[in-house]
C-alpha cells in the first residue's frame, strides 16, 4: 500500500486494528483505517483473523462451570498479552 498522509500504511493499519480491540478509535483514526481496509485485502484478512481469534478466546472464557471461568482481570491480561504478541509480529513485518 502506498503511504499517504490521509491513509494508513499496512503496518499502521495492523496496529490500529489491534488498538481497536482495547479502545475506541478516534473518528479520524477510524476513517483512515476504513479507507485503508477498503483498498487492502491483506489487511482486511488480518482484521477478520483478529476478530475470529478474539471471538474464540471469548468463547473459551465462557465455557465450563462458574469455578472454571476466567476472571475479567485474567481475560484482560490474556488479551493484553496476545495484543503485545501481535504487535511484535507486526513490527517484524
Amino acid at each position: 500500500m502506498a503511504n499517504s498522509s490521509w491513509m494508513y500504511s499496512c503496518h499502521e493499519a495492523s496496529r490500529m486494528i489491534s488498538d481497536a480491540l482495547e479502545r475506541h478509535l478516534a473518528p479520524t483514526e477510524w476513517m483512515r483505517l476504513r479507507m485503508h481496509l477498503a483498498l487492502c485485502k491483506m489487511c482486511r484478512d488480518y482484521e477478520q483473523n483478529i476478530h475470529v481469534l478474539e471471538s474464540t478466546l471469548n468463547s473459551l472464557g465462557n465455557q465450563g462451570t462458574q469455578d472454571d471461568q476466567l476472571s475479567d482481570d485474567e481475560k484482560t491480561l490474556i488479551r493484553s498479552n496476545l495484543n503485545s504478541i501481535l504487535r511484535d509480529a507486526d513490527d517484524a513485518l
